[in-house]
């Protein structure tokens, strides 16, 4: 139950930037941003990347989001994830946010987190990186058991 307050988030700011009055960004970033996820060496399937931004001016710097592939790739795209649109060089923390998927034909939220928490939230995750203008290739390689 206590995840429901990210889906929450995630759902406002998605609510947000469908109904600003202001046309999405339709800027693309000099850093482009692409990668592979595993979880115990094996790519995952689902979920969600997020690059956030590690401030150190008072320029607002908008995160970046990326859907992961059925293969484990994944790319920062724009608003709609149609194309890649990269972010803005800096340092940058990410989250993995994967559910469980639910059996084809059941109805209801899914079960779980499929990833361990830490990785979810950008405090604890262990993920930083400094993307640099260009091209940036990331592996975000996670595990299950705890060091």
């Amino acid at each position: 139950m206590k995840y429901w307050g990210r889906w929450i988030v995630v759902g406002l700011w998605v609510i947000t930037l469908g109904c600003s009055s202001q046309p999405a960004p339709s800027t693309i970033h000099d850093s482009l941003v692409r990668g592979v996820v595993t979880l115990n060496g094996r790519p995952l399937s689902h979920g969600t990347v997020t690059f956030l931004p590690q401030q150190t001016s008072s320029e607002r710097i908008d995160p970046g989001i990326a859907r992961i592939e059925p293969d484990g790739s994944f790319w920062v795209g724009n608003a709609n994830l149609s194309k890649p649109a990269g972010v803005k060089p800096g340092k940058y923390r990410v989250t993995v946010l994967v559910m469980d998927r639910r059996p084809e034909g059941e109805s209801g939220p899914p079960a779980h987190l499929a990833v361990p928490e830490k990785y979810t939230d950008e405090a604890t995750t262990p993920f930083e990186f400094d993307v640099v203008k260009g091209q940036n290739r990331f592996r975000l390689d996670m595990t299950s058991s705890e060091p």
